[in-house]
């Protein structure tokens, strides 16, 4: 069973505590830290158990920040100012990987020409999509 030194040296560690900070602070010596991370099977395993847990925090916290950024992108589609506009229209089709012209610019030469609104290059997409399908049927 782990100790109450132990446990709080690895909570300080994962809060990034420096190890002789964090030794100190708990009442041990580093050194006995290095003997608990080579000998100590239940130490590893907690220590492993919480980079686990870290990992899984952090997966969420940038996934929460990935729908966040794209409901941000998403929303700048239909921004008054074409530019901005056709930039978060391009960056969506990037990002989704539904759009092979963009690899090849084809879609900035065909939207060079400034529009009226976000509606005239949803129109304008709408139309390259259909004629990817078309002659992807071919």
């Amino acid at each position: 069973m782990l100790t109450e030194i132990q446990i709080k040296v690895a909570e300080l560690v994962f809060q990034g505590t420096p190890i002789s900070r964090a030794c100190d602070e708990a009442g041990t010596a580093r050194c006995q830290y290095y003997k608990w991370i080579k000998e100590d099977r239940e130490f590893i395993e907690f220590i492993e158990k919480m980079k686990v847990e870290a990992v899984g925090e952090a997966i969420t916290l940038v996934k929460a920040a990935a729908v966040k950024a794209a409901n941000k992108l998403i929303s700048h589609i239909d921004n008054k100012v074409s530019k901005i506009s056709l930039d978060a229209c391009k960056e969506v089709l990037n990002i989704s990987g539904l759009n092979p012209a963009l690899k090849n610019n084809k879609l900035e030469e065909e939207t060079k020409t400034d529009y009226a609104s976000a509606d005239d290059i949803q129109r304008v997409l709408a139309e390259r999509r259909k004629k990817e399908q078309e002659l992807r049927v071919i």
